[in-house]
């Protein structure tokens, strides 16, 4: 227990905080007279909220873990340690990095990718969709005696679906073998290289072997590749767009510098 605390306490103290904001602040605690400000629990409950990937922290030990805080940074105080210079030199490297990504943020709010940008990037990569996808089951087993036997049972009238639950030891044997819809790249060389040499409704008439194993298919359908709904792509597109115009800022900037180095 001692020693979780511990650990929660470190990560909790990796976090900044900030300071009161202004005098009239709602203060919710005093440390050896120094305040703490809701402000500052907020800012801590963030920053904590982000460590733990988005899941709400707990709050009876927020305010705790804030107080842990303040009484480590006044002892840290009393022996000297903000004037130590790898204290100082991690100081100026957090300060410098907190400017380049302001400098950063006001670019793109000055640069904002707007409705028009992702429609068009969107449209560019809906046309760059070409070649097939494909809708495919598989029945993957260990050796090749055992596909082989397989392919002669789905010769003899075998229906494919049921013969992967009772076969199968893939993930998707439970389901009958379905891939469901995928394009050739998602797929090792040797499964796509097989599936796109097959015709609708066809089984395999020899075993595909891949580093998973042995592979019976069943191609079901063909079609040609689609583009994905704007919305679930949507987030990548803005991040796309937003890393062009970090480059056109950065190329913006080398264009007037004088930059000279050093062997």
């Amino acid at each position: 227990m001692m020693k979780n605390r511990l650990a929660s306490l470190l990560l909790a103290a990796s976090l900044p905080l900030t300071p009161a904001l202004a005098a009239d602040e709602d203060v919710v605690a005093r440390v050896n007279g120094e305040p703490v400000s809701q402000a500052m629990l907020d800012f801590y409950r963030a920053q904590k909220q982000r460590q733990l990937g988005g899941r709400e922290p707990d709050p009876d030990n927020l305010l705790k873990e804030v107080i842990d805080i303040e009484l480590m940074i006044q002892d840290a105080h009393r022996q000297g340690l903000d004037q130590h210079p790898e204290l100082q030199q991690q100081l100026e490297f957090y300060r410098q990095n907190l400017m380049v990504n302001m400098a950063a943020r006001q670019y793109l709010q000055r640069h904002p990718v707007t409705e028009d940008d992702i429609q068009a990037a969107y449209e560019e990569l809906a046309a760059s969709q070409t070649g097939n996808e494909y809708h495919a089951r598989h029945i993957l087993v260990d050796s090749e005696a055992q596909a082989r036997e397989l392919i002669s049972r789905l010769d003899d009238g075998a229906d494919f679906a049921e013969l992967a639950k009772a076969e199968s030891t893939g993930p998707t044997g439970p389901r009958g073998g379905d891939l469901g819809w995928f394009s050739p790249d998602r797929m090792v060389k040797e499964f796509s290289e097989a599936v796109q040499q097959m015709d609708k409704g066809e089984h395999s008439s020899a075993p595909v072997k891949t580093q998973f194993g042995w592979h019976v298919i069943k191609l079901e359908d063909t079609r040609k590749a689609q583009a994905p709904a704007l919305e679930e792509v949507r987030e990548q597109i803005v991040n796309r767009l937003n890393n062009q115009r970090l480059s056109e800022y950065m190329a913006e900037l080398r264009k007037d510098a004088k930059i000279e180095t050093t062997e």
